[in-house]
């Protein structure tokens, strides 16, 4: 193989070695290659392992950073002064990522007592993330947050803000609506109702995204489990898994990313719920959310419901239940009673979702 075929094959090696939630890798480098000073920024190593961006910059006169991206994680930054190595000829060289942490190491070889210098990762606002097609956008600097990103290339998304982006940016809409001066009292049964609306398909969002965000993150999901689960059996013995397998092919999507387009209602928690354990063992009733919870938030689903299909004016939410049922009047105190509910159980599932491997 030639040097160009050589480079590829490790690159591709590297890449199914880095599509994974954590992991470790080391270097060995001469001296004059990574410690030399730099006058203008140098890119050492960028690989797209699936949705996660791994890139390694020299910065003048001799800083070392590492920038990990994870739909889970977000962004985070590692920084090494080189001019701290102890004087070798050889170099020992790495980083380790996890949902927990990004580390970025250098030490000489041999090694001396002290000389292996690490830095922990922080949140960054600088971001570098992968395309469907593959190549890498920065998004945001230092300083300069981008709020839910997308980049569209003739006229297709190839860059979206992530799961967990989508509902913080939700939260903050709400917030916006729930800090608005008093109105009269039709006004606040509006901005209830609307606030309803928001949360729950900002949930719905969040579920159907991250459902597709562990695949990339190397977390490999039961396919035949969840073919089992969202499919009849008669779907199944008609060949449907089949057909929308081939049609994830022709589109460059996973068969999983196509099952959650067109054979999954993540609005409606029990799908959600079945989708969630089949293809990942997460189970709903183990994330911590006390089952008067998870009442609460399946009776927000039923309100957005019929404020959409009934009326955004809608004053008493539970009208079909009363009695036996209290009165449930729409008013702030509601949504941010609801904002509450859902902001909850998307924490309990996100930091699930962390653990797995």
């Amino acid at each position: 193989m030639d040097a160009m075929g050589n480079k590829s094959h490790i690159m591709e090696e590297l890449q199914r070695q880095l599509r994974r939630p954590e992991g470790t890798v080391e270097f060995r480098s001469s001296a004059d290659l990574l410690l030399g000073q730099v006058c203008s920024q140098q890119v050492l190593l960028q690989v797209v392992a699936a949705a996660q961006v791994f890139r390694i910059e020299k910065e003048p006169p001799k800083l070392l950073r590492l920038y990990h991206f994870s739909p889970g994680t977000g962004s985070r930054v590692a920084t090494v002064d080189l001019a701290g190595v102890a004087a070798c000829e050889e170099v020992y060289w790495g980083f380790s990522w996890s949902p927990d942490e990004t580390n970025l190491f250098v030490g000489p070889i041999p090694p001396v007592r002290g000389g292996l210098l690490l830095s922990k990762g922080e949140r960054t606002s600088k971001a570098y993330r992968a395309a469907k097609d593959g190549f890498v956008v920065q998004l945001g600097d230092d300083g300069v947050e981008v709020m839910e990103p997308r980049l569209f290339i003739d006229g297709q998304l190839v860059v979206g803000p992530t799961a967990r982006e989508v509902w913080e940016n939700t939260v903050e809409a709400v917030r916006v609506l729930l800090d608005a001066p008093l109105g009269d009292y039709r006004f606040e049964v509006v901005m209830s109702n609307l606030v309803i609306i928001m949360l729950v398909t900002g949930y719905e969002v969040y579920c159907r995204t991250r459902f597709v965000e562990l695949e990339q993150e190397g977390v490999q999901p039961d396919l035949r489990r969840l073919v089992e689960k969202v499919f009849s059996r008669q779907e199944r013995e008609a060949g449907e898994p089949e057909r929308l397998d081939r049609q994830a092919r022709e589109e460059h999507i996973t068969f999983l990313e196509k099952i959650a387009r067109v054979k999954i209602n993540f609005q409606n928690y029990e799908e959600c719920k079945k989708a969630y354990r089949a293809a990942y063992g997460v189970a709903f009733g183990a994330i911590g959310i006390p089952a008067a919870e998870v009442y609460s938030l399946k009776r927000f689903i039923e309100y957005r419901h019929r404020i959409v299909h009934v009326s955004p004016m809608i004053a008493m939410l539970n009208e079909r239940h009363v009695p036996p049922e209290q009165p449930e009047f729409s008013n702030r105190q509601l949504a941010r009673r609801a904002l509450e509910c859902f902001g909850a159980f998307v924490e309990a599932l996100h930091k699930a979702s962390l653990t797995l491997r």
